[in-house]
This record gives C-alpha cells, structure tokens and sequence, in this order.
C-alpha cells in the first residue's frame, strides 16, 4: 500500500483551487522534498515579461499548473480533484501565496494525520531536506 498525499493549492482566501493526489511516496522524505525544491525555484511575478520562463508564475493558478506540469510523468499516482471531492490521505501539504508589500511569496504547509508539521518557506523546508 503506498503512502499517499494530497496537496492542496489554495487562493488569497483559503479556498481550493485544486487538490493534487499522490497516490505513493507522499511523505516528507520524498513529495514533501519535491515540492519544497520545486516552489524553492519559482519567483510569483505580477505578469508574464516573455514566454519560456519556467521559474516565474504569474499568481497562484500558474503555480497551481506548474507544480503538475512538474509532478505529472506518466499514467498513474498524480491526479487532479476540484471541491471537496478527493480521496484522504495521511500526508497534506498546503501551498498559498501570500504578500508582503506587493511582493508576493509561497508559503508550503504540512499536516501528517492531524498534527501541523511545518508552515515555512520553500527554502528552508528544501535546505533542511525536510529534517524540520
């Protein structure tokens, strides 16, 4: 039986915009590590300068589809669910955007069963390698 995680993408009130399932290897020695090196790169921008950049998004949707762009491989283990419609799982990460003056941050968040684990930056959840 694998250990799933779900990963929830949130907007500026809290809300779902979409829950990302992973059906195996969602514990913080591996999902938690791939997402944390994954946001550790991005830069939220306020608009897009030029196509190709893959480490901007242009606000939490662009993230939201970037983070499956970088998950997703092949048939299997990542899926999408919208709502209140998704599957439990022992891992929960949370991602959101939040400002500070007009600069716009990711903040990375992770619940194991019902106990809050972490609520910090990308950064130092990848520099720790999840050791938090």
């Amino acid at each position: 039986m694998g250990t799933s995680a779900n990963t929830f993408i949130l907007d500026e009130k809290g809300n779902i915009i979409v829950v990302i399932h992973r059906h195996w290897d969602g514990g913080y020695d591996c999902h938690g590590i791939l997402l944390a090196d994954l946001l550790n790169k991005l830069e939220v921008v306020n608009h897009v300068e030029k196509l190709g950049l893959k480490d901007k998004v242009n606000g939490i949707h662009c993230l939201a589809a970037t983070i499956v762009r970088e998950l997703k491989e092949d048939a299997g283990n990542i899926y999408l669910y919208s709502g209140t419609n998704y599957p439990e799982a022992f891992y929960n990460y949370f991602v959101s955007i939040y400002y500070e003056n007009t600069v716009g941050k990711i903040l990375l968040t992770g619940v194991a069963g019902n106990v809050l684990k972490f609520g910090i930056s990308p950064e130092i959840w990848s520099n720790n390698r999840g050791r938090i």
